[in-house]
Parts: structure tokens; C-alpha cells; sequence
């Protein structure tokens, strides 16, 4: 089926799941269906889909059913060196896998602040249908960011399970996700070492979510390799660290997470965290 008539079928489809989904705009769903086909076309690639870990807000929309609306996908690069996922990224993205969905125009970006070990961003315009012929006028397409972080301890057995899908496009696209323990303890470290120059308060929502999904075992130990592994010293109470700071920024910054079925303030949220916090001290303790 040419790319067009596939398309017309994905936007009729786009349409129903927006009477279904009155929370989100079209061009919400539109991205979280682009973000899908992002992620099934580096599984198709064999090589990233053996080395690419996949995290961060996405994740958490899709395995947890969180209600924070994310734009941008995250993974860890496992085992390859960054030239090689340069080169490997955009060649994948540029397979036609016959749903509707063109990706081009990719941009590559280096991050070396993120982290020990740095990041690359990759940023890509895309549209369903065929693209436009002028160069000019793909450069005015929406774009979505793809970053691949590096040097990161999580669990190396992770087995691969079924991506959900909002569209029935295929069966096939499988990826392996970040356990929640880690995902929790990596935003607990960012928490900590930036201290009250802290924005990321989409970090204070999600924390929030994942802390009941996380084992308290596998947690401590997440939380232990995480600091150690990015050279930041554990608090000695975690809660007293998040009383004790000025959160200021990351109130500032809470009007700009997108929630699509809930409207809860940035004080709850916040008060939910450190009760949280209070409970991996009280853990923490025990072996002391």
C-alpha cells in the first residue's frame, strides 16, 4: 500500500481514538502515535534493537499508563560506541514500514553535559503521509527528539515485551524498558545533585507514580548503583534533603507538565514524594 493511502487510514483513525481520548488534542495522540513508530522502526534495526534501553516519560505513558504527555522518547545505548548509533539511528528511521509514517530531515546533537558519559539527541522531522518535495518546507515540519544516554548500571538480563499501541499498525514491535526501580532511582540522583537548580519537575509527578511499582529490595539497590555510578553521595535522610530545599524552580516549572486526566498541584505531588522518601530512609536504616 502507497505511504498516502495508508495515511488516510491512520488520521481517520487518529479522529476515532480522539472521541475516546477527550483529554488529549489530535495533535497529542498524533505524537504519541509518532513516538510508537519511532520506537518500531529502531526495533526493526537488529543492532539497536540488541543495544537500546528505552526510558524516561514514554516509558512510563506506555507500560504504566501515566497521564504526563511526553514529546520526546529517551534510551540507553548499551555496547555500542556513539559514532556507530550516529550512523545507525537516521538509516533506521528512514525505513518504510508501510504505516502511513515518514521520518527525515534528522539532526544530530551531542549532550555532553548529560552525565559522566554524555548524550546524543537526535531530532527528526516527520509527518504521516508523504513528505513535502521542498526542503524548505520540510524544515517547517513538527519535530520529535530522540536521546540515547551512555555509561548508565541497570540489570543486563532484561527481556524484551510487546510495545502497547494506540493503532493497530502491527504486532510485532517489541522493546526492552528500564525497570521502575531504576527509572525512580536515576530521577531521585538528578533530584539531589541539582539540588534547588532543579527544573525537571515533570521528575516530581513521575516519581510519585513509580514508587508503588518498584520493589523496596530492588530499589535500595537501584538507588545504591545509580549514586555510585554517577559519583553523587547518597544524603543521609533523603526526606530531610527534600525539606530542606528550595523548590522554588521546580514550582515554576510544574505549570509546564502536561497531565491529560488529572489536575493535581504541585504541593501534592510534592508531599506524595516525601512520603515516599521518608519510607526508602526508614528502609535505608534498617541496614545501617
Amino acid at each position: 500500500m502507497i505511504r498516502e493511502e495508508k495515511a488516510h487510514k491512520v488520521r481517520s483513525a487518529i479522529l476515532k481514538l480522539l472521541k475516546n481520548m477527550g483529554a488529549l488534542s489530535a495533535n497529542e495522540i498524533r505524537v504519541i502515535v509518532s513516538l510508537e513508530r519511532i520506537v518500531a522502526r529502531l526495533s526493526n534495526d537488529l543492532k539497536l534493537d540488541k543495544h537500546l534501553i528505552y526510558k524516561g516519560g514514554f516509558v512510563l505513558l506506555k507500560t504504566l499508563g501515566s497521564s504526563r504527555f511526553t514529546r520526546d522518547l529517551d534510551a540507553l545505548g548499551l555496547n555500542l560506541e556513539k559514532e556507530q548509533i550516529e550512523s545507525l539511528v537516521p538509516a533506521a528511521l528512514a525505513v518504510d514500514l508501510d504505516d502511513g509514517f515518514w521520518f527525515g530531515d534528522v539532526r544530530v546533537e551531542s549532550l555532553d553535559e548529560q552525565g559522566e558519559y554524555g548524550a546524543i539527541r537526535f531530532t527528526c522531522a516527520y509527518q504521516i503521509g508523504d513528505p513535502p518535495t521542498k526542503k524548505e518546507a520540510i524544515k517547517k515540519l513538527s519535530r520529535i527528539h530522540f536521546d540515547v544516554g551512555f555509561g548508565d548500571a541497570i540489570p543486563l538480563d532484561l527481556k524484551h515485551s510487546a510495545m502497547p499501541s494506540l493503532l493497530s499498525l502491527d504486532s510485532n514491535t517489541s522493546w526492552r524498558v528500564y525497570p521502575p526501580e531504576f527509572i525512580f532511582s536515576e530521577k531521585l540522583q538528578t533530584l539531589v545533585s541539582r539540588e534547588s537548580g532543579n527544573s525537571r519537575a515533570k521528575d516530581v509527578h513521575d516519581m510519585g507514580l513509580l514508587f508503588e511499582q518498584c520493589g523496596l529490595k530492588k530499589l535500595l539497590k537501584a538507588i545504591s548503583e545509580t549514586f555510585a555510578r554517577r559519583q553523587t553521595a547518597i544524603p543521609a535522610s533523603f526526606k530531610a534533603f527534600a525539606e530542606n530545599l528550595d523548590t522554588r524552580m521546580l514550582q515554576s516549572s510544574w505549570k509546564s507538565v502536561k497531565l491529560s486526566h488529572e489536575n493535581k498541584p504541585f504541593s501534592e505531588s510534592w508531599d506524595l514524594v516525601k512520603a515516599h522518601l521518608a519510607k526508602i530512609d526508614t528502609a535505608l536504616a534498617r541496614l545501617r
